[in-house]
């Protein structure tokens, strides 16, 4: 659908200013987690609740927790900017494979009829221990963040598909387990970055430390086979709490070749008057 704002240039005439195409979207905040949000658990641990201006996805004293909760509306993915606050507080297990994705996903049906995400797998996102593929959530693009534990450090990654397939790299200085608020920030074909290409930036609130891993190249229409997706979170804990807050996600319509002649014709306009 394609929306267009004129304003009238002279009597009987019109000038386009904005002309965009594509769907647009903004998420802000968790509302009231019943309306616009979907939860999926499959421990039987103390379920999510608010916290603050967020959620408390899991729990210190939940044991193993496998999680995961969603915006019901989809959103355009083609270019968009997408925020949130991760405060984890972790128990130093052995086992790695702990912590959250931000994915964006086509389907809220996984291959085996489950929702999308809490899988069983590695961060509630990657495929089940022992299978190179069972349940790993299809169609997606993901951002890990993997809280530490006594055998693995803090790190980060963009993956697809749900497919790990390695050890996920450093995100050294930040340490997401560290009971402090980590600032994370999203961004996709935004004004003066490098087009198809995904940024990411974790920021500790508290001490200043910041993780930026140089931009990712990656045509996520293509990878999901759509314009628009589900956006949400994945998780996987072993007694370790998980607060997510100040979340948004905002897609920036492009504008279109008629919105780039509109605007010349107007600036042509307002050259003759003067």
């Amino acid at each position: 659908m394609t929306r267009v704002w004129t304003t009238a240039a002279s009597a009987g005439a019109a000038v386009c200013l904005v002309c965009v195409s594509g769907a647009a979207g903004q998420i802000s905040g968790f509302g009231d987690y019943v309306t616009n949000w979907r939860y999926q658990q499959l421990d039987l641990g103390q379920g999510f609740a608010p916290s603050g201006n967020g959620i408390r996805l899991t729990t210190v004293a939940g044991g193993e927790q496998y999680r995961s909760i969603f915006n019901v509306n989809r959103q355009g993915i083609n270019q968009f900017v997408a925020s949130f606050s991760l405060r984890a507080t972790t128990v130093p297990f052995g086992s790695s494979g702990q912590g959250v994705t931000f994915v964006l996903f086509t389907s809220a049906t996984a291959p085996n009829g489950t929702l999308s995400g809490g899988n069983y797998g590695a961060y509630g996102y990657s495929q089940y221990a022992g299978s190179s593929t069972w349940n790993a959530l299809r169609g997606s693009v993901g951002v890990v963040m993997q809280t530490p534990s006594t055998s693995v450090a803090s790190a980060a990654g963009v993956y697809t598909n749900g497919l790990i397939g390695g050890v996920v790299p450093s995100a050294a200085p930040v340490n997401f387990g560290v009971d402090q608020p980590i600032d994370v920030r999203i961004r996709y074909n935004q004004p003066g970055d490098l087009q198809s290409f995904l940024y990411v930036s974790f920021t500790n609130r508290t001490t200043g430390a910041t993780f930026s891993p140089d931009p990712t190249f990656i045509n996520i229409a293509g990878v999901l086979g759509a314009q628009d997706a589900f956006v949400g979170f994945t998780s996987r804990a072993e007694s370790s709490q998980f607060i997510i807050s100040d979340f948004s996600f905002g897609t920036i319509p492009t504008p279109s070749a008629a919105a780039v002649l509109g605007l010349g014709g107007l600036m042509a306009f307002r050259r003759r008057r003067a």
